[in-house]
């Protein structure tokens, strides 16, 4: 599984957050994502690189009359085999010894060709509503026990007075016992009354905004935000806009390309499939401006299977995406700005470098070359920032050559190694393969590394800062690692140390600078070459970094063929 599609599936997991308990598995079963409901629902922590089969197991599952259900039968096993799980309800062992209801729906995700490539369920706690079910249906038994009672005291009476007394004494205590029966039926109907106004007043105050529809395609209910939305979108007066929304309203795709019908998010969840995290653009023709919405629509199904509604809740999110593109022009702007001068600067320090032969004194040249290196500082800061923009905008640019992995290898190196006097970095084993790949890019990658183990390694000690690059095959894969023997990084920071602009040593002994963007810029750039990143680390051990490339059988230069190219 690549790393896109783990990065997608957590993407969908924090986007079904406010759902309920989101479960999310890559299609190897590994767990990617789960929310903090899962954990209060399930009274477990999940620890890292936990699997589904593990996870699965722990909770003795069972179906909801009691019986036990085989792990390969659960909503998020069917789920990965590409089958989709309705409201399954599902009983779940506590740790505390407890049992546990829940409503689970599962379904696979699919990329474009349609092959699943992991799984997303969403858990609610149903013991509330399985209770009071029992409850009715005890009532219910009760209710016609007593019936019975009375039909067969009917037919049992004697025309005696002893047993006329008998019989109308249990006539009044029948009748006493269905009157406790009814009102135990009212109860149970208030709290069901009382539920229900709960979740009504739930959706009403919700930021996102709630359509409900009929098999017909009709809205029956909405809320506020709903409302709101399709005043903001255009639509004149909101109530006869209704029916049709969002089909009623122009709709396309971000890249422009208008919606058909049948893509529509409703359409497809009234025919039964679900649809999760669908970004488009509306326009009412009195709008004035697009609105960017995300939607996520689901079937409402009766006890048959038969689809009856559905529901689409929709995020506004046209105040995001107008900040992230202030956000991306602002960062172009400012290092743009930024790479004038600063060339300006560099290139006349540089100038009075070579003419220090003129009279220029140490004391000068010191601080020439401070003024040299900072201006290098500057303007890897302003390529960094243009690299970020040029990402979140679609616009870098990848030109495709034929890459020496292990000849690129070495020019790094050896470039590298001029600019530290205080580490050892070398080329440990170097297998001879070509890649298709951007090497300048695929160059930043490793600088970028490299620079990084320089930067969190140790200047003495028993492996005097030590640096090791390899370049090696692995099935269809070439992967160029990056080892030292540093500080390592902190179990706890691991899983955001992809992110842009985070810093795992920010405000530690070992905060060296930065703006945390190069392992993101770096992993994206890999990603756009259809590899992989990755890494292993240690705290006070150091790290390891890998990145993969694909490779093709007639891409792959044999030993041999090298030997005879020498």
């Amino acid at each position: 599984m690549t790393a896109s599609s783990r990065e997608r599936l957590q993407s969908l997991g924090i986007a079904l957050a406010s759902i309920g308990g989101v479960i999310i598995a890559d299609v190897g079963g590994l767990l990617v994502y789960a929310n903090d409901e899962v954990r209060r629902l399930m009274r477990r922590q999940l620890s890292p690189r936990l699997t589904w089969e593990r996870f699965g197991a722990d909770l003795r599952l069972r179906h909801s009359d009691g019986n036990p259900l085989p792990l390969e039968q659960a909503p998020l096993s069917r789920a990965l085999r590409g089958e989709t799980v309705v409201d399954g309800l599902l009983q779940i062992a506590n740790p505390d010894g407890g049992d546990l209801y829940v409503s689970w729906t599962a379904s696979p995700a699919k990329d474009e060709k349609g092959d699943v490539f992991g799984a997303i369920s969403i858990l609610r706690d149903a013991t509330e509503r399985v209770e009071a079910e029992r409850q009715q249906a005890r009532a219910a038994e009760m209710l016609r026990a007593a019936n019975q009672r009375l039909i067969v005291s009917a037919l049992a009476a004697e025309d005696t007075a002893e047993r006329e007394q008998e019989r109308r004494k249990d006539v009044e205590s029948q009748q006493q016992e269905r009157g406790r029966l009814l009102d135990d039926v009212q109860r149970l109907a208030d709290a069901s009354d009382r539920r229900a106004a709960q979740l009504m007043a739930v959706i009403h105050n919700m930021v996102d905004a709630v359509f409900v529809y009929d098999a017909g395609g009709r809205v029956s209910l909405t809320n506020e935000a709903g409302m709101s939305l399709l005043a903001m979108a255009g639509s004149g007066a909101a109530e006869p806009a209704l029916p049709g929304f969002p089909a009623g309203l122009p709709a396309r795709h971000l890249d422009g390309k208008p919606i058909l019908p049948e893509e529509a998010p409703l359409a497809r969840a009234l025919k039964g499939e679900p649809v999760e995290k669908d970004d488009m653009v509306i326009a009412g023709p009195d709008a004035g401006r697009d609105v960017y919405v995300r939607l996520s629509a689901a079937p409402i199904k009766d006890e048959s299977g038969i689809v009856m509604g559905a529901v689409v809740v929709v995020r506004d999110l046209t105040e995001i995406m107008e900040l992230d593109r202030l956000k991306d022009q602002f960062i172009v702007t400012a290092a743009h700005e930024l790479k004038t001068p600063v060339t300006a600067i560099k290139g006349y320090a540089q100038l009075l470098l070579k003419r220090s032969q003129e009279g220029v004194g140490p004391q000068a040249i010191k601080a020439l070359q401070a003024i040299n290196r900072q201006s290098d500082r500057i303007s890897g800061l302003v390529n960094d920032l243009l690299d970020i923009s040029r990402l979140t905008t679609g616009r870098m640019e990848m030109v495709t050559e034929r890459v020496n992995l292990s000849e690129l290898a070495e020019e790094v190196v050896d470039r590298m190694a001029l600019t530290t006097t205080n580490h050892h970095i070398r080329v440990v084993k170097a297998e001879p393969v070509v890649v298709k790949g951007d090497k300048e890019r695929l160059g930043e990658v490793l600088t970028n590394l490299i620079d990084n183990a320089i930067k969190f390694s140790p200047k003495g000690g028993p492996y005097q800062g030590r640096i090791d690059v390899a370049v090696d095959i692995a099935g269809d894969e070439a992967v160029v690692s990056v080892k030292d023997y540093g500080v390592g990084i902190p179990k706890e920071k691991q899983h955001r140390i992809f992110q842009s602009f985070y810093r795992a040593h920010a405000g530690t002994p070992f905060d060296f600078g930065g703006i945390g963007v190069g392992l993101f810029i770096s992993k994206e750039i890999v990603t756009r070459h259809g590899g992989r990143m990755w890494f292993e680390s240690e705290e006070g051990k150091g790290s390891t970094f890998y990145f993969s490339v694909p490779i093709g059988k007639s891409r792959r230069r044999s030993r041999r063929t090298d030997a005879g190219a020498k």
